[in-house]
């Protein structure tokens, strides 16, 4: 997804519903079910709602999905890895903001 979709997608919207973030996956929508049953959406989904933040991982997923053919357990899997990551990366840029002596 290129940065300037996402842009866009930012200025307008701040919450994604599930419908909206199946569609902007790019996961087709029997294996978006599937990792919905799976529980895979539960870490980024509140009442419903996710930030639109999680569309990059979704799409990085999706990719990942394309490329090496994966089942809907292992992309729960790295769903689940993508979002830490992404996290993780964020926390690292908030106390490098704080502190750039680090």
């Amino acid at each position: 997804m290129s940065q300037a979709l996402v842009t866009q997608i930012q200025t307008s919207l701040e919450t994604l519903n599930m419908d909206e973030l199946q569609k902007l996956s790019g996961i087709p929508e029997d294996v978006f079910n599937e990792l919905r049953e799976l529980g895979a959406l539960d870490e980024f989904m509140s009442d419903g709602v996710t930030s639109v933040s999680t569309v990059v991982v979704f799409k990085k997923a999706a990719r990942l999905r394309n490329s090496f053919q994966l089942d809907a357990n292992s992309l729960a899997l790295l769903i689940h890895f993508i979002g830490e990551t992404q996290q993780l990366r964020n926390q690292i840029r908030r106390i490098y903001r704080t502190n750039p002596y680090l």
